[in-house]
């Protein structure tokens, strides 16, 4: 029988999760002459910079029309990502000065592109000279988190105009006024730990004295948005119930049995030399009569779970109200 861990985890994790400290890494300028601009450039393909007039607009725009423009940006991290966050902003236009139209595209390992966003070329007769200015301002999706690289590419094409440094403009700045309070280009990110299961605790035998054993089989990790087995074995080939109990805690249990500290001596159930070390806040059980089972864990696809715990233990029932219980597993999500 299934219960909704997944569900309640997710609902406490997530809560868990909501604060938000300083970035691990950050970085971000203001126009595209500040001395770190190019730090992160590794590529630049029919693109150059332009001031016009000192104080005055500056930006990235390409040199020659009709070919397509590349800026890419490389950051290695120290360790995998569990949230990224990028700022970048693109102009583009449409009227007799400049048509132009630019993307930004992001990918882990400099092969396989995620567009972020398209901007394409505007109608014309829009207001403030018929161009469009978008700004990407948003956490990457999970499906870019998990790496120790983020490339991000711009891409421009300036398709006509009269005027050499129109159509499209990639973080565009005017000098002439204040610094904004965002930069125009920004990668603030956090780093997640490895995925890991950890036994801890020992079990208590089962009538005929074998201890149940509760582990994860070679290869099995908490990796955020992929599904993992922890397995039990060393049981009888008769008829017996496993129960996997999933908790948040192994100091304290607060669920349907009361609140109370762990580790919990279980005599009074009838099970002497058997502790449940874990909460208990959900649990699923099956049947089996082959000597094993086993629980797959599925984690969403959210980088925020990176880091988060979760513990899991065995409670055996057997025919006629013998238990026994196996050591315990603490897991934590990540990469």
């Amino acid at each position: 029988m299934r219960v909704p861990v997944i569900a309640t985890l997710l609902c406490l994790l997530t809560t868990a999760a909501s604060a938000q400290g300083a970035w691990n890494f950050s970085y971000g300028f203001q126009e595209v002459f500040a001395p770190n601009a190019d730090q992160y450039l590794v590529q630049v393909v029919n693109a150059q910079k332009h001031a016009e007039g000192t104080p005055g607009p500056r930006f990235w725009t390409p040199v020659q029309a009709g070919i397509p423009a590349i800026l890419r940006y490389r950051f290695p991290f120290p360790a995998a990502t569990s949230q990224v966050h990028v700022r970048a902003q693109c102009s583009v236009w449409n009227y007799s000065l400049g048509i132009g139209e630019g993307s930004l595209w992001a990918s882990t390992d400099g092969t396989n592109w995620t567009r972020l966003f398209d901007n394409p070329v505007p109608p014309p007769g829009l207001p403030n000279g018929s161009g469009t200015s978008l700004v990407y301002d948003a956490d990457l999706p999970a499906s870019l988190l998990g790496s120790q690289e983020l490339w991000l590419e711009v891409r421009m094409t300036r398709l006509g105009g009269s005027y050499p440094y129109g159509g499209v403009q990639f973080c565009r700045r005017d000098t002439s006024y204040p610094p904004p309070s965002e930069p125009v280009f920004s990668v603030e990110a956090n780093f997640g730990p490895l995925a890991s299961y950890v036994p801890f605790g020992v079990g208590c035998p089962q009538p005929g004295g074998a201890t149940p054993n509760l582990y994860a089989p070679a290869g099995e990790a908490p990796v955020i948005g992929t599904s993992s087995v922890l397995r039990v074995d060393n049981l009888p080939t008769t008829v017996v119930v496993p129960v996997f109990i999933i908790g948040f805690s192994t100091t304290y249990s607060t669920g349907p049995g009361g609140n109370y500290p762990l580790p919990l001596e279980l005599s009074a159930l009838g099970w002497p030399g058997c502790y449940q070390l874990v909460s208990l806040n959900e649990s699923v059980f099956t049947i089996t009569t082959t000597g094993s089972a086993d629980h797959t864990f599925t984690l969403p696809n959210y980088g925020f779970l990176a880091g988060l715990q979760f513990h899991v233990q065995v409670l055996v029932l057997y025919d006629g109200g013998d238990a026994a219980v196996t050591n315990a597993i603490t897991a934590t999500a990540g990469w």
